[in-house]
């Protein structure tokens, strides 16, 4: 069965909607499948929407498309301060977090998607599938704990945020997860075909075979821009496997960019920052004890940089640390002012969802960490950004109070999430 939503399975019509939910167990059919809508096929604009879901979508093996958290299939789109919480999101081709497939002009910001698996064949992302044209992004953020494409098929394109983009993506980040599929898989994006990124990280395990990377699996198309991002974690491919991009074959710059990725390979065109490249570099620095560091060597506009020296603004050159980055001397490596403390807040933070797990949430007081609204006995842990835990324990209290021992960037993880905190 197609054309299935928790709110509206079919729309033919110009539609706005506002401050509409849905809380539903499942919502399982074929094709144009949502927690909310399952296709609106005219112009859309939805402010303040949500949906929760256990699952949501097709079974892989009908060949099931367009399957999304909140949408299945939209187009004409403008999409503002929304969010889809599920445990499920799978199909076949054009499978997301939030949104399966945008087929023109999408215009979001100030959306999240927090689902713990999603996965597909081809078109697969932690927040979009597939963003087919024009898409102007700000400020979105994916939180999954595994995206997977069928890695013994071809032109996958699965990313932590989105599988495949045209456009403008500024402010967003992919974290938690480990990301894998065949062909075209990255930590943020999977594919761009022409675009801008700027001001993006992730955080991700990212597994390929070919066009492998931590923040983009491949680039084509004209005109590709990155600036301002950087990546951590782990990746791993055979042919075109980089720490921040696989394969750069494009017409386009990377600037202002570090990677801090493990890059681990059995193949050819492999390298801690790019593997596969033919474009131009600018002021771009790479952990220097990651793998295959001796592949960036004489290469112009990329710099190795030890641990140490990867916490110091000095050896940053080009970097704007006064509107754009910042960094707690001595103390962690670059993060973006504006992302690391403003991921848009689950709309239910302070309300039980329909599987009776809550949501947390924390908040600063000097150097103490509260955190609130996980259950009396439940475990959690806390670690630095080098994975070392700071510390682990069981709620005690409705707030849990914790000391920090330093200001920098924090994960304090749960069985059923995890969040970033910022003591600055």
């Amino acid at each position: 069965m197609d054309y299935l939503g928790g709110l509206i399975g079919y729309n033919a019509e110009q539609l706005s909607i506002t401050n509409c939910n849905a809380n539903v167990h499942i919502v399982s059919g074929d094709s144009f499948v949502g927690g909310l809508i399952g296709c609106s096929n005219k112009q859309l604009a939805m402010n303040n929407c949500y949906a929760h879901l256990d699952l949501a979508g097709g079974n892989p093996n009908l060949k099931g498309y367009n399957i999304g958290g909140l949408i299945g299939y939209c187009a004409y789109s403008s999409i503002k301060d929304c969010y889809a919480n599920s445990s499920q999101v799978n199909g076949s081709d054009y499978i997301g977090g939030l949104i399966g497939y945008n087929a023109k002009q999408l215009s979001i910001s100030n959306c999240s998607a927090k689902v713990e698996i999603t996965s597909g064949h081809s078109f697969v992302g932690g927040l979009i599938g597939c963003c087919n044209d024009q898409l102007a992004m700000n400020n979105c953020h994916a939180n999954t704990d595994q995206i997977s494409g069928n890695t013994n098929k071809s032109g996958n394109k699965v990313g932590g945020l989105i599988g495949y983009s045209k456009g403008v993506i500024t402010k967003s980040s992919s974290t938690y997860g480990l990301i894998s599929a065949g062909n075209y898989t990255g930590g943020l994006l999977g594919e761009v075909a022409g675009g801008l990124i700027t001001q993006c990280y992730a955080n991700s395990t990212v597994a390929g075979k070919s066009n492998t990377g931590g923040l983009v699996g491949g680039l084509s198309g004209t005109l590709n821009t990155i600036s301002n991002c950087y990546v951590m974690g782990r990746v791993s491919g055979r042919f075109g496997t980089g720490g921040l991009i696989g394969h750069a074959a494009t017409n386009g710059t990377i600037s202002k960019s570090y990677s801090a990725c493990n890059v681990t390979s059995s193949g050819n065109a492999i390298g801690a920052f790019v593997g596969y490249r033919d474009i131009s570099i600018a002021n771009c620095y790479y952990l220097k004890s990651g793998f295959y560091q001796q592949n960036e060597i004489g290469n112009t506009g990329m710099t190795s940089l030890t641990e140490d020296e990867m916490k110091s603004e000095n050896n940053f050159v080009g970097f704007d640390f006064s509107e754009i980055w910042d960094i707690h001397e001595g103390e962690c490596y670059p993060f973006l002012r504006e992302i690391e403390n403003n991921i848009p807040d689950s709309p239910t933070k302070n309300e039980t969802l329909t599987n009776g797990k809550k949501p947390f949430y924390s908040f600063m007081t000097g150097n103490l960490l509260h955190i609130k609204g996980l259950s009396l006995g439940k475990p959690f842990a806390i670690y630095n950004l080098q994975g070392q835990a700071i510390y682990s324990g069981f709620i005690s209290s409705e707030i849990q109070n914790i000391t920090l021992p330093a200001k920098g960037i924090y994960i304090i993880t749960s069985e059923e999430y995890s969040i970033k905190v910022v003591y600055r």
